[in-house]
């Protein structure tokens, strides 16, 4: 809102891209990186049962979005906000699931209680991006889980 107030006072162009859950490469800080790296070192870790909806952004799409968005720029609303996302959710559990499999993790896991003030689900509604330019086709959550565990075993070796 500090953006966009900004260039409207001194009538500048704005556009805002609101990036969903970005994982990837270089990345140290998503959920994915966590459970991913905890797995490869060996340390403990903590989850929840995995019932929340998250909507995950691989880092490599998010280029392409922008170029794509840069070549069809006539299409774009000055001071609009768009989302880049999947536009789909995806259960914790079964991301965890992605990173076991690709990990070879196989122990039991003892999972705690979510925190009261979780939110449940946060998918992106991406049908103004999509409906402004050619929005690209994104790297499915599993083929950008193990890219980023390649490179996690690369930057932990």
């Amino acid at each position: 809102l500090l953006y966009q107030d900004f260039a409207r006072q001194y009538s500048l162009p704005l556009v805002i891209f609101r990036l969903f859950n970005l994982y990837g490469p270089y990345d140290t800080k998503s959920v994915i990186y966590y459970l991913a790296s905890s797995v490869l070192l060996e340390k403990d870790f903590k989850v929840t049962k995995g019932d929340q909806v998250r909507d995950y952004l691989y880092c490599g799409d998010v280029p392409v979005i922008v170029e794509t968005a840069i070549q069809e720029y006539k299409n774009i609303t000055d001071g609009e906000i768009y989302n880049m996302a999947t536009g789909e959710g995806t259960k914790l559990r079964d991301m965890f699931s992605m990173i076991f499999r690709e990990t070879s993790y196989t122990k039991t896991l003892h999972s705690l209680d979510s925190p009261r003030n979780e939110y449940w689900k946060q998918t992106a509604d991406i049908q103004k991006i999509k409906a402004s330019i050619s929005y690209p086709r994104l790297t499915p959550l599993d083929v950008g889980i193990k890219k980023t565990i390649s490179w996690i075993k690369e930057s932990l070796t």
